[in-house]
């Protein structure tokens, strides 16, 4: 199990007494924190010093509250930076963490780019005022290396989930009220990521709820030089449950292309047959610092199940940002 990650904390200034805790907690079982009051330095540029620690970090906690949703201001940006590097991870990766401070709302933020919205992101809840565990999760794995660059990972997930009331998985099938805790294993294959192409497999299964899952993923990558890449990600999840069985398809592809290491075009078009619908996302980018820049994006959302004629919803964004330095 890694212990020596990297944890960014993006929180609201009204929520730094629980933030603290957490970040007390974190660096005892020997993870790296960042907390802004403990590690910024005095005569650092702040701006600046946050941009490169979100950057850099291998988790990104968003801890959420009534207070921190409704702000604006810093924390918003926090936010959407950890998401421009979100989208650059490879499919599946575990990055971003919505962990809930108390019984808030998730914030309906959508982003195009990666196909999804914040509430698809899977959240905790650090605590809850009766005790109920909703959430809890645990992962140990193992990594074989080799010098040609393939890999082989093994691991396993202890997982507990809690409803609090009935949930409707899919339509039509709905988990009863209760705790579920459930084990499965993971095999992971890696073929050498340096190569112009590679190839990545996931497999896990294990139990789920009060049934079972098996779930594949599998992406292969290609580039071209150091300015075209893409890749095509395909993930299945086969499940089975005391109210039934339901199978669902997310097959997604996504090109893109650097003029200079500031300008670059990118296309990411999605399927998924659990809502029959196809997304596409075109995104033109002249960055200058932090993540700020000229942002060309449209967007555009079709029912397969009327046969793709016609948008359900199309959009065209020019987004333009600057950072300023106000006090010197």
């Amino acid at each position: 199990m890694t212990t020596k990650a990297k944890i960014f904390l993006a929180h609201a200034s009204e929520d730094k007494e629980q933030v603290r805790d957490l970040y007390a907690k974190l660096a005892r079982r020997g993870f790296k924190p960042w907390l802004d009051e403990v590690d910024l330095l005095p005569g650092q540029n702040w701006q600046v010093e946050i941009a490169k620690s979100i950057r850099e970090s291998d988790i990104f906690i968003a801890c959420l509250s009534q207070a921190s949703v409704r702000k604006q201001g810093y924390v918003q940006r926090e936010f959407r930076s950890a998401l421009a590097t979100y989208a650059e991870k490879p499919p599946g990766s575990i990055y971003l963490i919505p962990l809930k401070l108390d019984d808030c709302e998730i914030p309906d933020h959508q982003f195009p780019q990666l196909g999804i919205g914040l509430r698809d992101i899977q959240w905790l809840d650090y605590w809850k005022p009766d005790g109920f565990q909703e959430s809890g999760f645990l992962h140990v794995d193992n990594h074989l290396e080799w010098r040609g660059g393939w890999e082989l990972h093994t691991g396993f997930n202890v997982i507990r989930e809690g409803l609090l009331e009935p949930f409707e998985i899919y339509p039509g099938i709905v988990v009863p009220p209760g705790t579920y805790d459930s084990v499965e294993g993971q095999l992971v294959g890696i073929t050498n990521k340096g190569a112009p192409l590679s190839l990545e497999t996931r497999l896990t299964a294990g139990g789920f709820f009060d049934g079972t899952r098996v779930s594949a993923t599998s992406t292969l990558s290609g580039r071209i030089g150091d300015r075209f890449n893409a890749y095509v990600d395909w993930s299945r999840n086969d499940v089975s449950l005391e109210a039934g069985r339901f199978v669902t398809n997310l097959v997604r592809t996504r090109l893109s292309y650097s003029f200079t290491t500031r300008l670059y075009v990118q296309a990411l078009v999605q399927y998924n047959d659990r809502v029959s619908n196809w997304s596409t996302n075109l995104r033109l980018g002249w960055l200058q610092t932090a993540n700020t820049g000229l942002f060309l994006v449209f967007n555009e959302n079709r029912d397969s199940e009327r046969g793709g004629i016609g948008p359900r919803d199309r959009s065209l964004t020019l987004k333009f940002s600057r950072l300023f330095e106000l006090l010197r």
